[in-house]
């Protein structure tokens, strides 16, 4: 509301308008100091005499600072602030307010007919991190047969909406006039930096734009410019009552993901058509709504051959039984140096993002478990070659009921397209009466355990750390190499004797040795998590089975895994 100053009555009128002054009279004031101290900045910056905004000394041609330059330089400290301020509370509300839309239109997906959403609001913001998630909301509500009609609670003050907008674009436009103007060696400041970004941000910040868009969308329509809402209310009183359902079967029966348009004409003249836009080529699937960034991983899984490009793992354990079913865990582990790093040079750093999706399905092929994840990464460029040496580790825990099913992961690097599909099968054994045993895999590494990581319920937890399983990599012979295993023993309830615990070896179906080993009390759920090492050195290179062979009282459960041991 105010510029720097020491004018008191100046500093009691800014704080009047902010505590007592209306809505109009408060954006009015706030565009009218943006100007003046967006002026100031290109001026000084006209003259010769920028202010040096990454921490320099201001300086003129004759090395001596002014006046001008005192004033240029606070007025681009205000306008740091402003802007700094604004991009958080946008990023902020966008990301709580596109939630809040997407519960309400998940949450009336079991109500029967088609369900109308009033939306008040003075304006949707819809940052570029969330701009995704949007797009999942007007999917979502158009699955769920939900329509949104957006009021603008602003009323009659249309150009308060562009007032972002042309904060946005005056503030890339003053940075790259500051930055064609400045002299080679001169400090960078945060505003030059961030000049694409506040272009880029400035398309989507007219906060009713994306009201109108939210509205039809979803074939409701947007309310705004007026303080009289008698009009449009009594309009989506009639939509309520006088609206046609029309429904057609699709001719193609592949979910691959891709946008589908619907277009919707009628044969009368002079008559307006209110109707739904789009959908997403999506599997209906209960729990959680498909976002965005899935669409192109569940194409992926409907191309034949599956797409390689590049390698990963993944693989479901079972573990204990539990109220809902025997516990599972997915595991998928991908090296992060199939992820493409871009780098800025501006800024100094290196962005990659990636994608994962896991579907777990019934023999048929209907969906039953749904995982996924959208990951950003951002390092300094200095770190990248570490960051690619290491890998990237996905780990879920689900109930399902004994069966068979089938594993579908897939991976995409946004920054190189390039996708990794896969398809396995996997068991999971009816519970035992008596003991019983996890999967057993072999062991990549233990992580230390912060106090956020100690889950009782996780499976993969051992004494003070937790497990990081190999799913299937060869292990390389040696002297010094290890070979581990790990598995989870869940003695029978009632019975005194202690459960016994035998590991038997095979190759190429014959038996070389057994080693009968002593199990450590449980700990306090009653589970037994064990870690069992064998130096590798004891096996010549080759395919190998481990079967770990546990007995408590007439009781005996047994697992299986392969291992490959490579030169």
């Amino acid at each position: 509301m105010q510029q720097f100053t020491n004018d008191r009555d100046r500093l009691r009128k800014a704080i009047h308008i902010v505590t007592y002054g209306d809505y109009g009279k408060y954006a009015a004031q706030a565009d009218a100091l943006r100007s003046e101290l967006v002026s100031l900045v290109r001026r000084s910056s006209a003259e010769g005499a920028q202010p040096p905004s990454g921490g320099g000394g201001p300086t003129t041609g004759a090395g001596v600072i002014g006046p001008a330059m005192v004033a240029a330089k606070l007025a681009q400290v205000s306008i740091d602030m402003l802007n700094f301020s604004e991009t958080l509370g946008r990023e902020e509300q966008s990301r709580e307010r596109v939630y809040a839309l997407l519960a309400v239109a998940r949450g009336q997906r079991s109500l029967p007919g088609r369900k109308s959403v009033l939306y008040f609001s003075a304006g949707l913001y819809i940052a570029e991190s969330t701009a995704e998630i949007f797009r999942a909301v007007v999917s979502e509500a158009n699955r769920a047969n939900v329509s949104f009609y957006s009021l603008d609670m602003t009323g009659l003050q249309g150009s308060s909406h562009m007032a972002a907008q042309r904060s946005l674009l005056s503030q890339a436009a003053v940075a790259s006039q500051v930055a064609q103007q400045s002299s080679v060696g001169r400090a960078v400041g945060r505003g030059e930096v961030m000049v694409f970004d506040a272009a880029r941000e400035s398309i989507r910040a007219n906060g009713q734009q994306s009201m109108q868009e939210l509205a039809e969308g979803t074939g409701g329509f947007l309310a705004a410019e007026t303080n009289d809402f008698r009009g449009p209310v009594q309009q989506i009183a009639e939509d309520v009552l006088t609206y046609y359902a029309l429904a057609y079967r699709p001719t193609w029966t592949e979910f691959d993901g891709r946008f589908r348009e619907i277009s919707l004409k009628v044969l009368r003249p002079n008559v307006k058509v209110q109707a739904r836009s789009d959908y997403f080529a999506v599997p209906p699937m209960e729990g959680k709504p498909v976002m965005a960034y899935e669409f192109p991983l569940l194409a992926a899984l409907n191309t034949i051959p599956l797409p390689q490009v590049f390698d990963h793992r993944a693989g479901a354990l079972h573990f204990a039984q539990q109220a809902d079913g025997m516990q599972c865990a997915l595991v998928v582990k991908v090296p992060m140096k199939n992820f493409v790093f871009v780098s800025d040079q501006k800024q100094k750093v290196a962005r990659a993002r990636f994608s994962l999706l896991a579907l777990v399905k019934s023999p048929g092929g209907q969906i039953l478990q749904r995982f996924s994840q959208d990951v950003p990464l951002e390092a300094s460029q200095d770190k990248v070659e570490g960051f690619q040496k290491g890998n990237f580790f996905f780990n879920r825990t689900f109930a399902m009921a004994p069966g068979k099913y089938l594993l579908e992961t897939v991976m995409i690097d946004r920054n190189s397209m390039k996708t990794s599909a896969q398809r396995t099968e996997f068991a999971v054994a009816p519970p035992s009466p008596g003991v019983s045993l996890s999967s057993v895999s072999t062991i990549w590494r233990v992580n230390s355990s912060t106090p956020e990581d100690k889950d009782a319920d996780d499976p993969f937890r051992f004494q003070s750390g937790k497990v990081v399983p190999t799913l299937g990599e060869p292990v390389k012979s040696g002297a010094g190499a290890p070979l581990a295993f790990y598995f989870v023993v869940y003695p029978a309830k009632g019975l005194a004797e202690r459960p016994q615990l035998t590991l038997e070896f095979y190759r190429d179906g014959d038996s070389i040795g057994q080693a009968p080993l002593e199990l450590p009390a449980p700990d306090e759920n009653g589970r037994i998590p064990y870690a069992a090492e064998i130096p590798a050195a004891s096996f010549a290179p080759g395919q190998y089975e481990v079967r770990a062979i546990i007995r408590q009282g007439s009781s005996t459960a047994e697992e299986r895994a392969l291992f490959n041991i490579v030169p």
